[in-house]
Parts: C-alpha cells; sequence; structure tokens
C-alpha cells in the first residue's frame, strides 16, 4: 500500500495521509512536499510533464493514467525520466519512486475488481536527482497480453526502502545475463541430435542465426526473457 504521510514545515500544522490501497511501500515521511516537486519526461515520446499534471491520490502518491494519453499505444513506450523539482524536495533519507500497474480498462467493474499490485521500478535521490527507468509494462495473465490500461505512479518513500527494492533489481539484471546464456545454449542443443556427450556440431553461422532470432524478439518485446521476475 501508498505509505501514509506527514507533512510539516515551520508553522504549518502536521498533515497525515493514512496509507492507501495503491503503491507497495511502507514507512511514513515527516516532510514538506512543494507544489510541483517532479516532472516525468517519456522519452522520445513526451514533452515533460508537471506532477499537476497527475492526480494526487495521497499526500505524498500521485498517479497518471497512460491510457488517456496514448490509449493502447502505451506497450510502446518503453522507458521514463524522473526528475525532481530542487533540492528542496528531498532529504538525505528520502526519495521519490517510480511505479507500474496495469488493469483491464477503467470501467465500474475492473475498478473494483483490479487488485494488481504496482510494480516498482526505480528511484531518485537528492545525490541523483534524475534517472531514466524502464517500464517493463505488466502482462494480463487472462490474456497473456498487455493490458488494456496502464498507469505509473511516484510515492515519496523512505530512501531505505528503496534500496531495498533496487538491490532486487539489480539481481534481476545478472539474471537477465544467465537467460541470454541459457538462450543461446537451447539454440545451440536445437541443431543436435541429443547423443553428443563432450562436443556440439553446430553450422558455422550459428551465432549470427541465434543473434539475428534475439535481436528480433528483443526489439518486439525486450522483457520477454526477465518479465516474470522484475516484480519488486
Amino acid at each position: 500500500a501508498f505509505p501514509g504521510a506527514f507533512i510539516k514545515r515551520m508553522n504549518q500544522p502536521i498533515i497525515q495521509e493514512p496509507g492507501g490501497e495503491a503503491f507497495s511501500g511502507g514507512g511514513q515521511i515527516e516532510r514538506y512536499v512543494p507544489p510541483e516537486p517532479f516532472c516525468v519526461v517519456f522519452i522520445k515520446r513526451s514533452f515533460p510533464i508537471l506532477s499537476s499534471q497527475f492526480e494526487r491520490v495521497g499526500v505524498t502518491n500521485w498517479t497518471l493514467n497512460l491510457s488517456s494519453f496514448v490509449g493502447r499505444g502505451y506497450a510502446e513506450i518503453k522507458e521514463c525520466a524522473l526528475c525532481v523539482n530542487g533540492a528542496n524536495v528531498l532529504d538525505h533519507s528520502t526519495a521519490l519512486a517510480l511505479y507500474v500497474k496495469g488493469s483491464r480498462g477503467r470501467t465500474a467493474e475492473n475498478e473494483l475488481n483490479n487488485n494488481n499490485l504496482w510494480e516498482y521500478r526505480g528511484c531518485v535521490t537528492l545525490s541523483e536527482p534524475s534517472n531514466t527507468f524502464n517500464l517493463t509494462w505488466p502482462i494480463d495473465p487472462g490474456t497473456s497480453q498487455f493490458y488494456e490500461d496502464a498507469s505509473i505512479g511516484v510515492s515519496l518513500e523512505p530512501l531505505e526502502e528503496c534500496l531495498q527494492k533496487d538491490a532486487k533489481i539489480s539481481g534481476s539484471k545478472e539474471l537477465f545475463a544467465q537467460r541470454v546464456a541459457l538462450d543461446l545454449w537451447n539454440f545451440l542443443k536445437s541443431f543436435t541430435s541429443g547423443n553428443e556427450t563432450e562436443h556440439l556440431v553446430v553450422p558455422r553461422n550459428v551465432f549470427d542465426s541465434w543473434y539475428q532470432k534475439f535481436t528480433t524478439k528483443f526489439r518486439r518485446d525486450p522483457d520477454f526473457l526477465t518479465r516474470n521476475v522484475n516484480v519488486v
């Protein structure tokens, strides 16, 4: 769920926002949030989108529905840059986290039954106030296709929690390298009879053939190897 939040600045009262049912996270933040704390850019797809264009669903939580911008074509948006708007947004104990979520259209029934989790994609911090993240849109298990509807979310969270999620993503990158090697190995084995013991006999152009096949699949779906292991 979205972390609860406390806001305090100088003589301003503390405002408490209970956790909602949106983002994974947990720590409570005692921090003033400026009116325009961040912006996002969909690489090669958009101009900067300010946080005021997001729907604010909590004191420290914002969501943006992608289908309202591009419809089902949201899956073509591969990367998102998240930028902090000024040095007073974060301190050394907080971070702005980026999430994605898929759903089956914005009908009343789907909204009621939409229990899909928000999936973490990365964060920006005071020391690294901007970064670009792969969005890796989730797949609807009922159709094996992209969801009809998708959103991104931004959440102000404790830095330590975000670092723990980053560590899991780093592990998935190592797994990606392993999956590439396994994909090559399986391709090489497809040319054998299965009776070989120590050596494989393959065509001379086997690596060119594998690379062409792999890049075709990768360009069509960059997450085909690790889609189900990137969820944090």
